[in-house]
């Protein structure tokens, strides 16, 4: 399991079942007792990290013979995590010592909901499965999320000003807040500093457009998630989130909100920017936190930088632009957006084997501030990423080739499909009101020039 929260869910789920006495091993609860209660076959299912599984805490157990015997499968749980976080969780690329030590007996099996071709091979290849492994394939297709692809407009990605829409229904129409109208919302951005950065504007933004609304209460409606929380902060956020009338309406999360979290009324899940890692396997990950529940549906929306799009293709009222093929790669070009940080404990920045770049293209010349033109950055896409961004045709269509989806289900959707196949799923967007933009999010620092103005001002 590739989280603690991931192996929480399960370990409850596992303990409804008759017969099944699961053991949940993590950092805090290993201990030699329960090393021994492991090893002495007292629970029937072992729920542990890749860290712990190839421990030497763990060896002493996997090498004894009568534990040994007992073992009848291995299951790796989101098993495309081998390839997109094997380059920083290394104990990843050593599943196959784990195999080693419990033998060639053991049966061993890995699922996930997003593994493209590349990605399976890496997946065979890091935890030693034969090359003539079975690979079962199921519908990964969830109809009752429908897709919208959005532009952002240049130069306005660390201003958080696309993510107005989130909060647009925050009050009635007297103009008095209501956090209940505000569909339960999870933004997810790379970095921890870019998550820290996108609430403060977004909180200041609330306070904004509901004037009546104390500091407080727009901390108590949008709340920061990442790896670095405390653990018991998380679990106070998550608990509360979990609950139907929460008070909480928006989480912006790093991909520590990206697995394991099992919340079913889920609304409205949004990407901002482009992932630095594994592209639309991301993406579709982070879709999949929405509606999880019975009979429901959920919007998911992916605010692009605007770079992105080939300026080839007019833009519609919304920015939103179509697409147009290109050429297979010939060179490679890096990409850093406006909100990316080096310090990203959850996925840090990494270019990644979906990452290949492509042949040049006529278009915008405009340079970035890291030097790049935009054509320069849109070489830089993953193929895929750009197809699924600039598509005329059906997003979802383009997505589940990419996932290896052989044939797509032609049952009747509970919800419209994506934007390009209904037009009408980009009116979810909201532009920020001309009034709002011209207050700042973040009072001047002290010992500064605008700090002595704005005093001088108000003396």
């Amino acid at each position: 399991m590739p989280l603690t929260r991931v192996g929480q869910g399960q370990y409850e789920k596992l303990r409804q079942l008759k017969g099944c006495r699961p053991c949940l091993l993590t950092r805090k609860t290993a201990c030699p007792s329960l090393f021994e209660g492991i090893r002495a076959g007292r629970y029937t299912h072992i729920l542990l990290s890749p860290e712990l599984a190839v421990s030497r805490g763990f060896h002493d157990v996997c090498i004894d013979p009568q534990f040994r015997q007992r073992v009848a499968l291995v299951t790796i749980d989101e098993a495309h995590l081998i390839s997109q976080w094997g380059h920083w969780r290394t104990q990843y690329n050593q599943l196959h010592v784990l195999r080693s030590r419990l033998g060639c007996s053991v049966a061993w099996f890995a699922c996930s909901a997003t593994l493209n071709a590349a990605t399976l091979d890496e997946i065979i290849e890091k935890a030693s499965f034969d090359t003539h492994t079975k690979v079962i394939r199921t519908s990964v297709d969830r109809p009752e999320i429908s897709i919208t692809i959005l532009r952002m407009p240049a130069r306005t990605k660390a201003s958080c000003d696309s993510l107005f829409f989130t909060i647009n229904k925050a009050r009635d129409a007297d103009g008095v807040y209501t956090p209940q109208r505000i569909p339960k919302t999870i933004i997810f951005l790379d970095s921890r500093r870019g998550v820290i950065a996108a609430v403060d504007k977004l909180r200041a933004m609330l306070r904004q457009h509901c004037q009546t609304l104390s500091t407080k209460d727009s901390q108590r409606c949008i709340k920061v998630y990442h790896a670095h929380l405390a653990e018991t902060d998380k679990n106070l956020i998550y608990e509360q989130f979990q609950r139907e009338d929460s008070f909480i309406r928006i989480v912006i999360a790093t991909d520590a909100m990206g697995l394991g979290v099992d919340i079913l009324d889920i609304a409205v899940v949004v990407q901002y920017g482009i992932p630095s890692t594994d592209g639309i396997s991301t993406v579709v990950q982070r879709w999949g936190r929405a509606a999880r529940g019975n009979d429901r549906v959920a919007t998911a929306v992916w605010l692009v930088d605007s770079w992105a799009f080939e300026p080839s293709q007019a833009e519609d009222q919304h920015g939103v632009s179509p697409s147009v093929q290109r050429d297979p790669p010939t060179q490679l070009a890096s990409v850093a957006g406006d909100l990316s940080d080096e310090d990203s404990s959850d996925n840090d920045s990494h270019l990644h084997h979906e990452l290949t770049p492509r042949a040049p293209v006529r278009g915008s010349k405009r340079r970035a501030p890291n030097g790049q033109s935009d054509e320069e950055k849109r070489l830089a896409l993953a193929p895929k990423v750009h197809a699924v961004i600039n598509t005329t045709t059906c997003r979802r269509t383009t997505i589940l080739d990419f996932l290896g989806e052989l044939s797509h289900r032609q049952l009747p959707s509970p919800s419209p499909c994506c934007d390009n196949c209904d037009e009408s799923l980009r009116n979810v967007y909201t532009p920020l009101p001309s009034i709002y933009k011209a207050t700042s999010t973040r009072a001047p620092r002290k010992n500064t020039h605008a700090k002595a103005l704005i005093v001088k001002l108000t003396d």
